[in-house]
């Protein structure tokens, strides 16, 4: 079977079919198909949500809905507390629940049965949630999933029982199935006592298992208080401030890997092999310590132009919720471009990169990978960034203070200063996506002298954070009855408030302003009251100062 297309035509190959290219005599071009199928191929990615932390995570990205984007991604839930399971997916499911599981991408899984916990909870006991984790039933369940996808990205708290002893035996059947796999261990508030000695010590299996992307609660707490302020903060329940760090971090983490993993280039291809060897999956001392970095950077096309190659650097290292050694440590880095990108910043910036995995140890042999995907669907360019270092050498399985990551106000480039640049640099996430900008928020000072000197040095002193309103490049204002937050950049921000606050500002340049945010936000400011026909009575009737 054949069919002539005409000379020049760029023939798309589809999926299931090999095609032939055969130019005639008359320069003209056919297509033939031939008996060998190319055979289809799209990565699945396995979400394993394991103990309180997992299910509470899970609730959280399954209300997100399963749509298109998501037909790669399979979530397994496993807990052995049979009463959670059953409150969270039987008696009160999210209303996408059932899309999931129409689609067959939901296990939920009670760990140990009735042999091990009898349907309770661990007692924060790791070696329980082991065992349980180890009983046939669960074991095959566990294999079942593993051997369903191609890459495990593993969620569980530290320093609990159940997820902190199933994340090992997951970790360990994914290594023996040879399957990519990510850790994102929780480590629990505080230094001392028995729940953080043993998720230390969960903490030192795993970087032998896995590449750990390792969370600090505390530092996520910190954050939350930070990105809402300390009285709104106040009011919040333990879920609702879950659901927050759920939404604006770790689920935004999840999304940017699987966008990583599931796409690849059309200008330049990176596959799975390619994040295998990031991963060092394939090292020849598999047992060494590996720990991992992930970023994402998003830009607007329409502020293409004013970007450079160091604020995208700049802004793809610096994550106060990360740990701090990674990238100068790093020995392999994935870089994943989408969307037009002009070529010159993406060289500059993958050499940049480069350049800053090499300071700690400019000898070592850094393996670098890239690849570009331009045709993407929005007007927003997103770079995503995965560094891997091996054997860190600090410590890391043993010291877990605070001090061992980076401190919002010890950043190697200051917070300050990266928010001059921040208004080019804006969430891909929709009006309410605030995204990675909060993370460059600086706590206050009390929390400044909680880090360690040694760790600051002397030519990137903090600077004084800003105060003013809109100096974070949050916005808020009612979007019907309810107050919202809203991420305009430091600038806009700033222009916005400057206007709002001040009496005499026409009421045509609020216009246009509201037309902005509008733009960038899908919602509009309401006009304040000076401005309304209720207002201006209420200024007729107002008591008039004293000469």
């Amino acid at each position: 079977m054949s069919a002539e297309i005409a000379q020049g035509e760029i023939m798309a190959v589809e999926a299931g079919k090999k095609i032939a290219l055969v130019t005639s005599e008359d320069h003209s071009m056919q297509v033939s198909e031939l008996s060998n199928p190319i055979l289809p191929h799209v990565e699945t990615i396995g979400i394993v949500c394991l103990g309180g932390m997992g299910l509470n995570f899970a609730r959280d990205f399954l209300k997100r809905g399963w749509q298109e984007d998501k037909k790669h991604v399979k979530v397994f839930v496993a807990d052995t507390d049979a009463s959670s399971l059953h409150e969270y997916f039987e008696v009160n499911p999210c209303s996408a629940q059932k899309d999931w599981v129409s689609a067959g991408a939901l296990t939920i899984h009670q760990l140990g049965g009735k042999s091990v916990t009898n349907g309770r909870g661990t007692g924060a006991m790791p070696a329980v949630g082991k065992k349980a984790a180890e009983t046939p039933e669960s074991m095959q369940s566990i294999t079942m999933f593993v051997e369903s996808v191609d890459l495990l990205i593993i969620l569980a708290a530290a320093g609990g029982g159940s997820g902190a002893g199933a994340m090992q035996v997951v970790a360990k059947i994914a290594n023996e199935k040879g399957k990519t796999t990510i850790a994102v261990p929780i480590m629990p508030k505080g230094v001392k006592g028995a729940r953080t000695k043993s998720a230390t010590e969960v903490l030192a299996v795993m970087e032998k298992l896995a590449p750990v992307n390792v969370r600090e609660n505390e530092e996520l707490l910190n954050w939350a208080k930070t990105f809402l302020g300390e009285e709104v903060f106040k009011k919040l329940t333990r879920q609702q401030v879950w659901s927050l760090l759920n939404d604006k971090l770790l689920i935004r983490f999840i999304e940017s890997m699987i966008l990583t993993m599931t796409r690849s280039g059309d200008t330049q291809n990176l596959d799975h092999s390619d994040v295998d060897r990031t991963l060092a999956k394939k090292s020849p001392d598999i047992a060494e310590a590996r720990h991992a970095f992930f970023s994402e950077v998003s830009i607007s096309m329409s502020d293409i132009e004013s970007a450079t190659p160091e604020s995208i650097r700049d802004r793809l290292v610096v994550d106060n919720l990360q740990k701090s050694s990674i990238v100068p440590n790093g020995h392999s880095f994935l870089m994943s471009w989408f969307g037009p990108w002009p070529a010159w910043i993406t060289d500059e910036t993958e050499s940049l990169i480069y350049d800053r995995l090499a300071e700690a140890d400019p000898a070592k042999d850094i393996m670098p990978f890239s690849g570009t995907l331009e045709k993407v669907e929005g007007d927003t360019l997103i770079v995503t960034l995965l560094v891997v270092a091996r054997n860190l050498g600090d410590g890391s399985s043993k010291k877990r203070s605070g001090s061992s990551f980076v401190h919002p106000v010890s950043l190697s480039t200051s917070a300050t200063h990266l928010r001059t640049k921040q208004s080019t640099l804006v969430s891909s996430g929709g009006s309410d996506q605030l995204g990675i900008e909060a993370l460059e928020v600086a706590h206050n000072a009390e929390d400044e002298s909680s880090v360690e000197s040694e760790e600051v040095p002397p030519q990137v002193a903090a600077k004084k954070p800003d105060t003013r309103k809109g100096s974070d490049g949050i916005i808020s204002f009612k979007c019907g009855t309810k107050e919202r937050l809203f991420d305009l950049g430091v600038l806009l921000a700033l222009e916005y408030y400057e206007l709002i606050d001040d009496p005499d500002t026409p009421k045509e340049a609020l216009e246009k302003m509201f037309d902005e945010v509008q733009q960038k936000t899908n919602n509009r400011p309401p006009m304040p009251m000076r401005y309304t026909w209720v207002g201006k009575i209420a200024a007729r009737f107002a008591p008039r100062p004293k000469k």
